[in-house]
């Protein structure tokens, strides 16, 4: 696995959260906080990126989801907001301060990385496609096999199994992570479906 880090560091907004994002996906928001809500607008004010560092039983890990505000969806009469943000990249963290410096939410250092994307094997290829039929109500995109994020995005995946996707490790550890989460998936759907099938003949 290559792992490329940018030249320069920066200085970015956190919203830290016991929540880990896999590159391209969308999650919602529901922020209630003042100090999130003064992050939010913002994003939206300035066009920034911010920070979700990973938090584990309280702790900070080292590595983190960057985030921009896709939309707000909705406000609310007492000011809280429902939003939708998407992950753009990865960030080794190499300080946390709190709050950050003239601003209400906390912020620090961070080093962005690009990970190399893992290229699907044709065995990880054939159980997607398989994944993709057994659940023809999540519209799956076929084309989505050769895409190594867009398989884990189709997965219900846990965060600490999607933080495993966004550190660096080598792509063939985890090629076979995936491949095994899709094994699961796969099991688990045959038999709701066999469940499913049974209930009906009764």
């Amino acid at each position: 696995m290559q792992l490329k880090m940018e030249t320069e560091s920066r200085v970015i907004p956190f919203f830290p959260l016991p929540v880990a994002v896999i590159p391209g996906e969308v999650i919602p928001l529901h922020i209630f906080e003042p100090r999130y809500k003064s992050l939010m607008e913002d994003c939206r004010n300035d066009h920034i990126e911010f920070g979700i560092p990973f938090v584990r039983e309280g702790k900070l890990e080292s590595f983190g989801a960057l985030m921009q505000l896709e939309r707000i969806k909705r406000v609310y009469r007492n000011g809280t907001l429902d939003v939708e943000v998407r992950c753009t990249g990865t960030f080794e963290l190499h300080d946390f301060r709190d709050p950050m410096p003239g601003k209400e939410y906390s912020g620090g250092e961070v080093r962005p990385i690009n990970l190399s994307t893992p290229w699907p094997d044709q065995n990880l290829k054939k159980l997607f496609l398989e994944y993709a039929d057994l659940v023809p109500e999540l519209g799956i995109d076929r084309e989505d096999a050769a895409d190594f994020y867009a398989i884990a995005r189709a997965l219900s995946l846990d965060h600490a199994a999607k933080y495993a996707i966004i550190t660096p490790a080598a792509d063939s550890s985890k090629l076979i992570a995936l491949e095994n989460e899709l094994k699961l998936a796969i099991q688990i759907r045959r038999q709701a479906n066999l469940i499913s099938d049974n209930f009906h003949l009764n």
